[in-house]
């Protein structure tokens, strides 16, 4: 599932994936202005965010990242505000949670941090309405995209739950479908050289259909979101006609000559519609530099 840790859970998240957290320079206490780094227009969550937020801070210690991970919002005191370690676990080292209620519980309860504050805890206060409305729109957009990251997750997990046990024995309970892939892919118009995308490829009955068609120069992918069916169409020798694979899709498996598993979902895809295949296509197209072709197969 994804995660995002806010503050000291952001620390702890940092330490978990390898990091380290430690004692900073002195407390960051009060409003202030975090800078989005080139990374975050690319990111799930901060991606179309201003480029200069202004932010609760209330800390004084600090982190430094694993290898691998990604900052998205620094500024000179303290480098590291905001930053996604795999593809789809944040850390928050500023408050963006709070509201007025919660301004006004953090002065009340640390009277000596706020202090350290410029203006102390009253401006804290004073400002936390120009400040939060002008927050709002981007705080609520930065966790409206992170709970439809959890729920298309838990989307994925009920599809593996039910494909995952059925994976051994798909290929006998439909044997006799394999001719209609073959004609299918048949009715596509593919000629060689292309690259095709069967996505929910499931044991990969149209990969060796799909291969014949693009030809020694094409390539072909298989993608699912359940590693079992591509184990069993790896079982069927049909990797063997899947091949190219430079890119692996964040929340998805993907065919090549291996299986090769998917780390969880820097972007989640909704299954079964027309923007699903959308985005995996241009995912495709990006990894290969190229337009790809894809189509539907059943």
């Amino acid at each position: 599932m994804p995660v995002l840790g806010i503050c000291l859970g952001a620390q702890l998240l940092a330490v978990a994936a390898g990091g380290d957290a430690y004692a900073g320079s002195g407390k960051q206490v009060g409003w202030g202005r975090v800078g989005l780094s080139t990374e975050a227009d690319r990111d799930p969550l901060f991606a179309g965010l201003p480029a200069s937020p202004g932010v609760l801070h209330w800390h004084d210690d600090t982190m430094s990242l694993p290898a691998g991970a990604v900052t998205l919002a620094s500024c000179a005191r303290y480098p590291v505000q905001a930053f996604r370690a795999g593809s789809s676990a944040w850390g928050l080292q500023f408050h963006l949670e709070a509201d007025e209620e919660a301004v006004g519980a953090f002065v009340d309860a640390f009277p000596s941090d706020a202090a350290s504050a410029p203006g102390g805890g009253r401006g804290i206060r004073e400002a936390a309405p120009a400040r939060l409305a002008e927050l709002a729109p981007y705080r609520d957009q930065l966790f409206a995209r992170f709970a439809e990251l959890a729920a298309a997750r838990a989307g994925h997990t009920a599809i593996r739950a039910f494909f995952t046990p059925r994976a051994g024995t798909w290929e006998a309970r439909f044997a006799e479908d394999q001719p209609a892939y073959a004609r299918a892919v048949g009715r596509m118009g593919l000629r060689p050289g292309q690259t095709a995308a069967d996505v929910g490829c499931g044991t990969g009955r149209a990969l060796p259909a799909l291969r014949e068609a693009v030809g020694a120069r094409g390539a072909v992918f298989g993608v699912d979101l359940t590693a079992a069916m591509l184990r069993s169409a790896a079982h069927e020798h049909r990797d063997d006609a899947a091949m190219g694979a430079t890119h692996v899709l964040p929340g998805w498996f993907v065919l090549d000559r291996h299986i090769v598993a998917a780390q969880d979902g820097a972007t989640e895809i909704e299954e079964n519609t027309a923007r699903a295949l959308d985005q995996v296509l241009a995912q495709f197209s990006a990894a290969l530099g190229r337009d790809v072709l894809l189509r539907a197969v059943s």
